[in-house]
């Protein structure tokens, strides 16, 4: 089949491109499957030649080390699992909004694992807690596991003056999730770009009062289409809101299974 001679390189450039942004995505989220697994760098060499008339003459088209290949289709499924995970993640705080909540930060004394404190009070780490665990996902379990092991690398001693931990409340304040998903998922760069953040992630803040925020990016725009919009509690129950940079964001994360 002949192509115009620039067509054919575009479609080659968009290529290259597309495969350059797979391999930098795959190496920021899934860092730590590379190094369990040992994978090598991938080698990727396209090759294409154009012969007379535009007629494209493939001699290698995708290259890579034999030690990566068996790994290559494993890599690309989990990339597509994460992205349904970001939207399972986002469909459940949707779902949040719905729901009628008192701003609440009283201690409770809950059960554990699956604890949670009566459904209609809340904070904006109530939002986060919730939605994942409509994902099956119990993240007062997860990080007091954590934390147990790894204790000085919380700031439960630092800020609260504790010496153990506390199942009740530890994964219900937002410094302790934020040292959590730093450890056990991924940490992302603070952007002054709205486009930058996707939905799914998890954005932190600081109020007024030096009070630490959360909150879940959804798919949903802003009217000028340059912010993503966010489902958190800030006082009035959980709520969708275009509030991105209303205040300094102290962190950037990404975590699912």
């Amino acid at each position: 089949m002949k192509l115009p001679h620039v067509l054919t390189k575009l479609n080659l450039t968009i290529l290259k491109v597309f495969l350059i942004i797979s391999i930098h995505v795959m190496k920021k989220i899934f860092g730590g499957i590379r190094r369990r697994l040992k994978l090598d760098a991938l080698n990727i060499s396209l090759k294409l030649t154009l012969g007379s008339g535009g007629v494209i003459r493939p001699i290698s088209a995708l290259r890579l080390k034999a030690s990566n290949i068996k790994y290559t289709f494993i890599i690309f499924s989990l990339v597509s699992l994460t992205a349904h995970a970001a939207g399972d993640l986002e469909s459940a705080a949707m779902g949040r909004i719905s729901e009628s909540v008192i701003y609440d930060g009283a201690y409770f004394s809950i059960s554990y694992p699956n604890g949670d404190v009566p459904s209609n009070i809340g904070v904006c780490t109530d939002v986060i807690i919730r939605s994942y665990r409509k994902l099956g996902i119990d993240l007062q379990k997860r990080l007091h596991e954590d934390l147990k092991e790894n204790f000085s690398s919380y700031p439960s001693k630092r800020i609260w003056g504790l010496s153990k931990p506390d199942t009740n409340i530890d994964h219900r304040r937002v410094p302790n999730l934020r040292a959590f998903f730093s450890r056990q998922g991924s940490e992302l760069p603070i952007s002054s770009s709205g486009t930058d953040y996707k939905v799914g992630e998890l954005v932190t803040w600081v109020l007024p009062g030096n009070l630490p925020h959360i909150g879940i990016v959804t798919s949903k725009k802003s009217i000028d289409g340059q912010r993503p919009l966010i489902v958190h509690n800030i006082g009035q129950g959980p709520v969708l809101e275009d509030m991105l940079f209303d205040f300094q964001i102290t962190g950037r994360y990404r975590y699912a299974e």
